[in-house]
């Protein structure tokens, strides 16, 4: 089942755009060279983009007083210092990840500039080019640093400058009869998907791989990817909280094979003490969700830990 992790390298183009806000934020952050992580919640009344600050790192004068100023918050591991997007921000995200395949895999703020992660796959590069054309037309405040190839999901995890000293989170469920139903997706019982936008929403969309299985157990993807909805309980339960208690997340990835489900989640180390509060208080609320939280560990133990299970294929090529 692990060997259908490889499908998520269909993404396999990269997208980084840079942009400004206008805001004094900007002046403030640059030459700090401390990476800001942004948390983007889009809401039918209001978007933000949250500022999260590790405290775990030697902190500079100019980021003191951005604190200071903005009146931050400190929680366990960050501190965090609310912002509103505005709408032309909020509108050039929708726009994005309105591409069936296009999921965002992070926003960073270092040195005065935000960069925004996307990843996609190759079948849409006309459509993404022809809109970044078009949003650039309309704006000056936003640039192309790099559009190519990805390399792989994994390899775009390793190399990612959004998020640092990832850790990964396990959970194991098996599915009854009912819950099963509602994993069928467009007549797909098979697949693994990944959250178009891992920090939070009320509409929770996916990009889904369906893929089943030979005599050997061996994955054999049905060269198709589509884009739908997410009917499970469980996760918007805990979509929700991430809403509530102003967390992040890089990648929420999920994997139905029968009535087996496993849930990976990428946690940024400074969120991951929160995140377990949040697993518990979502798992204390919905009892009849009988899960295992089966591992948790930096994203290059969960690889070598990979490597030595003869299940997981899923770190070729690494």
């Amino acid at each position: 089942m692990f060997q259908s992790f490889s499908l998520l390298d269909k993404l396999d183009k990269r997208l980084l755009l840079t942009f400004s806000s206008g805001s004094d934020v900007e002046e403030m952050t640059k030459g700090s060279n401390v990476t800001i992580q942004i948390g983007v919640y889009i809401g039918s009344d209001h978007s933000s983009g949250d500022l999260f600050i590790p405290d775990d790192v030697e902190m500079p004068s100019e980021i003191e007083l951005l604190i200071k100023k903005y009146n931050g918050k400190k929680r366990k591991g960050f501190w965090i210092i609310p912002r509103i997007m505005d709408q032309n921000e909020s509108e050039i995200l929708d726009s994005l990840l309105s591409i069936p395949s296009m999921v965002l895999n992070g926003i960073s703020l270092r040195n005065g500039v935000y960069i925004a992660e996307f990843l996609f796959n190759s079948n849409e590069l006309e459509n993404v080019s022809s809109l970044i054309l078009k949003i650039q037309s309309k704006t000056d405040r936003l640039g192309i640093e790099y559009l190519g190839d990805s390399n792989g999901y994994l390899k775009t995890l390793r190399a990612s400058d959004i998020h640092k000293d990832l850790y990964v989170a396990e959970i194991d469920r098996i599915l009854t009869d009912e819950t099963l139903k509602k994993e069928i997706v467009k007549g797909a019982d098979t697949w693994i998907r990944i959250m178009k936008n891992p920090y939070g929403s009320k509409i929770l969309k996916a990009v889904y791989f369906p893929f089943t299985h030979n005599e050997k157990s061996e994955v054999i993807s049905e060269n198709t990817y589509f884009e739908d909805f997410i009917d499970n309980e469980y996760v918007h339960k805990m979509n929700q909280n991430y809403i509530d208690f102003n967390i992040i997340t890089h990648s929420r990835i999920q994997i139905v094979y029968g009535k087996y489900y496993k849930a990976l989640i990428f946690v940024p180390k400074m969120f991951s003490l929160e995140w377990s509060d949040i697993w518990k208080k979502t798992t204390d609320s919905l009892t009849e969700w009988k899960q295992t939280f089966s591992y948790f560990s930096d994203l290059e133990t969960w690889i070598e830990n990979s490597k030595k299970k003869s299940h997981w294929d899923i770190v070729h090529e690494l």
